[in-house]
C-alpha cells in the first residue's frame, strides 16, 4: 500500500468505510461535490449522521523517544489531511470514523471529543481515551 498516494489511500478507506456501515445496518448517502466537510451521511433508521473519513495506511507508530515502539497510530484530523491546515468547525459534522489498516479497524469518534489537530490511537490497547469507539457502530446523536 506504500506505493499509493495520499488522495487513492482516502478513497480506499471511504470505500472500506460505505462495506462497513452497509454491514452493520446503516443507508449510506454521500454529498455531491466537495462543497461538505463531511464525506458520508448515515441514516441509522432513527436519524441522520454526517461522518468525516480519515485513515492511517503507513503503518508508522508513535515512539516513546529512540527505538521503543508504542504501538499507537497517529492521524491527523484536519481539512485535507494536513496537520498545517485549519481545523473543522464546531458544527462541521457529527462524526471523525477513522481507519488504521493494519488492523483492519474503524474508530468512530463523535467529532466533539477531538480537539486537536492530530490524535494517537491504540488498537491493541483496552486502557486508551478511543478504546471504546474502536468498531463501535452504536451512533448516538452528539
Amino acid at each position: 500500500m506504500s506505493g499509493h498516494r495520499s488522495n487513492q489511500k482516502g478513497v480506499l478507506a471511504e470505500q472500506f468505510f460505505t462495506y462497513h456501515a452497509v454491514k452493520n445496518g446503516f443507508l449510506v448517502s454521500t454529498p455531491i461535490g466537495h462543497a461538505s466537510d463531511y464525506d458520508f451521511i448515515l441514516d441509522a433508521g432513527d436519524g441522520l449522521f454526517r461522518v468525516q473519513v480519515k485513515s492511517n495506511f503507513c503503518g508508522r507508530r508513535t515512539t516513546a523517544g529512540g527505538d521503543k515502539p508504542m504501538g499507537g497510530y497517529r492521524v491527523t484530523v484536519r481539512k485535507g489531511g494536513n496537520s498545517k491546515r485549519e481545523k473543522y468547525s464546531d458544527n462541521a459534522f457529527d462524526y471523525f470514523a477513522i481507519y488504521i489498516s493494519e488492523y483492519s479497524v474503524f474508530y468512530l469518534i463523535p467529532k466533539r471529543l477531538v480537539e486537536v489537530g492530530t490524535i494517537t490511537l491504540y488498537p491493541k490497547k483496552t486502557e486508551c481515551r478511543f478504546h471504546h469507539f474502536k468498531n463501535n457502530w452504536d451512533l448516538k446523536h452528539a
